[in-house]
């Protein structure tokens, strides 16, 4: 929004409206608040984190079927109704890459395809364009465990840490967490290693 648009709107704001909201802010977060001092709360993700735990064992030849099941039914837990997968915590929709994942990950972790949750979990995937249309980083994933091809994915060569600070696309002008992750990449999207799923837990 313009400057002179934000400032009209301040213009016209009902006096003592702000004053309240910040008011109501400060109790709820005073509720909220440990006796001791302190504020507790679960850190709350999308269900790729439990996914992707399933494909990193798997990639990594350390699976743990145990475990697995067990992420499964968290996974199985959050499925919204219309059969995908939301991007965040309590999200009011459904994301195609983290319904991939979440799928994925349900058939590795034992999960008919044949099941109500995942047929409705393939409608939804087919309906919004298949794994072709996810994000790089599925698609990533997906590679790493031979459900796509790595020529199709883009090319990020570690050289690009020997880049200057001063060059148009240098790694130091990323975030802290956004460095890690290219980093890391980088050596996997050069390495592409591939460790194939078993046939009853591939993509169809």
């Amino acid at each position: 929004m313009p400057r002179e648009q934000v400032a009209d709107v301040a213009v016209h704001v009902e006096p003592g409206r702000l004053d309240r909201a910040i008011d109501r802010a400060v109790q709820h977060l005073r509720h909220l608040q440990d006796p001791e001092g302190f504020w507790w709360a679960e850190l709350e993700s999308n269900v790729t984190m439990t996914a992707e735990h399933i494909f990193f064992r798997h990639v990594m030849a350390i699976p743990d079927p145990v475990e697995a099941e067990k992420a499964g039914r968290y996974i199985l837990s959050q499925q919204r109704g219309d059969g995908m997968w939301g991007n965040w915590h309590d999200s009011d929709a459904g994301d195609l890459s983290t319904t991939i994942e979440a799928y994925l990950a349900l058939k590795m972790a034992g999960l008919s395809p044949d099941a109500p949750e995942m047929v409705r979990a393939q409608n939804a995937i087919r309906s919004r364009g298949g794994p072709e249309r996810a994000r790089v980083f599925t698609k990533i994933w997906l590679a790493m465990m031979g459900e796509w091809p790595w020529k199709s994915l883009p090319i990020l060569p570690p050289a690009l840490m020997l880049l200057p600070a001063w060059f148009p696309i240098s790694i130091y002008s990323f975030g802290c967490w956004a460095r890690q992750t290219v980093a890391a990449l980088a050596v996997v999207m050069t390495l592409r290693p591939v460790v194939p799923l078993s046939e009853a837990h591939r993509l169809d």
